[in-house]
């Protein structure tokens, strides 16, 4: 290996085609963040490089070497599987939606051990059980460690403690009657609580409980407005 080579491991979030025979990808890693990677022959069956990332939402360790606009694929391998995403499409058509979700939301070619863990125990947990909370959980947590973390303990403006009000996404949180705003959604006292659970407990905890499916719901059409609000 030369001095430019070097091994990452993460995940394809996004590929796309590039020219006739070849692919782009983003890939999350655990020492460089988001990177963009360029796979010579990625769109030939033939090429030793396209398993490597058509594995749907694999881990993978790639070899790579660093050029002027982009990373160049060179070898590598997959590390682990997660069959029942492969082999479930309903699991694959709404991990490939929050992946482009993820690619919009970080940063490219800063590094995060963080976010990695935080994909790779979400995969994990995705080949375990297919559970909307799960998928809800995910994107609020992703954007809270990416600078974007909602407020949901004190209103935003006059920093009274809030048990239920709304949520505005124009002002990044909970605020009292007396501050909504026109982007404000009214919130209950459950909802509340749910969110506090989805950014604040782990996967774990969350997959072993049973949460109101209106408020499950509610909670999710909060955090993809609050999502869509920021990008």
């Amino acid at each position: 290996m030369s001095f430019r080579d070097q091994y990452v491991t993460g995940v394809v979030l996004t590929t796309k085609p590039y020219r006739e025979k070849d692919r782009m990808i983003w890939l999350y890693t655990k020492e460089k963040g988001k990177i963009l990677v360029f796979v010579r022959g990625g769109m030939k069956i033939s090429s030793k490089l396209a398993p490597m990332i058509s594995e749907p939402f694999a881990l993978t360790k790639l070899k790579i070497v660093k050029g002027r606009l982009y990373f160049h694929l060179i070898g590598g391998e997959i590390i682990k599987t997660f069959e029942n995403i492969e082999k479930d499409y309903k699991r694959l058509l709404r991990l490939s939606g929050v992946f482009e979700k993820i690619e919009k939301i970080l940063p490219r070619d800063e590094e995060n051990e963080k976010v990695f863990l935080l994909i790779k125990k979400f995969l994990t947990i995705i080949n375990k059980s297919y559970r909307i909370n799960a998928f809800s959980a995910f994107l609020l947590k992703l954007l809270s460690l990416s600078g974007f973390m909602p407020e949901l303990q004190y209103c935003l403006v006059c920093k009274k403690k809030i048990d239920k009000g709304y949520f505005d996404l124009e002002k990044g949180g909970v605020v009292c009657q007396n501050h909504k705003g026109k982007r404000a959604f009214k919130i209950s006292k459950n909802v509340l609580n749910l969110l506090k659970d989805f950014l604040l407990k782990d996967f774990d905890y969350l997959l072993s409980k049973e949460f109101d499916n209106n408020d499950s719901l509610k909670a999710k059409q909060i955090i993809e407005s609050f999502y869509n609000w920021q990008f």
